[in-house]
């Protein structure tokens, strides 16, 4: 993993500008709500029942909410922005819970099923955030991480770290607790979904 130096909580809010950031805006909250449906997807095909959600860094809620309309379930968003989180709120009728991640303030096994979309890059102690990820969550966490090339890591200025394989990022996922997890390589991004 390559790793930048840390910088404040509101240095980082600043970096997430709205063009960049995974919101109703912009087309990556586009791309995170279609990787949320997909995750739903492929549970139900695997004869899971769908119940009980949360979006691991959630952003304004847009995935969490178009996921919601396509099964019928509201899961909760967990963010460290209380802006984005007010609007998931007000906008969308969404459970929320501002934090960091790595102090969740739930329960263990709080929720059945986790989805966490361009979350990782962003943690400064990525194996505390997902052991809690891991610790609150029962059945499963759905990873989406990118695969940058060096160039875009280093100039994009919320990114932390960056693996330079898709395996090392499913290296870092079974590091955390994860009982196994299957790497689903996609052009520019590694999907892992993680068994609690």
């Amino acid at each position: 993993m390559k790793r930048k130096t840390a910088m404040s909580h509101s240095d980082y809010l600043k970096a997430q500008d709205a063009d960049s950031s995974w919101n109703h805006i912009s087309h990556y909250g586009d791309h995170s709500a279609r990787n949320f449906i997909t995750f739903g997807g492929l549970l139900q095909n695997a004869g899971r029942k769908l119940t009980s959600f949360v979006d691991f860094g959630g952003n304004d809620g847009t995935s969490a909410f178009r996921f919601s309309v396509k099964y019928g379930i509201e899961p909760t968003v967990i963010d460290c922005d209380k802006a984005r989180l007010d609007y998931a709120g007000d906008t969308y009728g969404l459970p929320t819970t501002q934090c960091l991640m790595n102090d969740i303030p739930l329960k263990d096994n709080s929720f059945d099923y986790g989805f966490c979309n361009h979350v990782v890059e962003h943690l400064y102690d990525p194996t505390r955030c997902m052991k809690e990820m891991n610790r609150v969550v029962r059945h499963a966490v759905y990873f989406v991480m990118p695969m940058e090339t060096k160039k875009e890591f280093e100039d994009n200025s919320a990114h932390v770290i960056r693996a330079e394989s898709f395996n090392e990022w499913k290296r870092l996922v079974e590091s955390c607790g994860f009982l196994s997890s299957i790497l689903i390589p996609i052009p520019g991004e590694a999907h892992v979904f993680a068994r609690c």
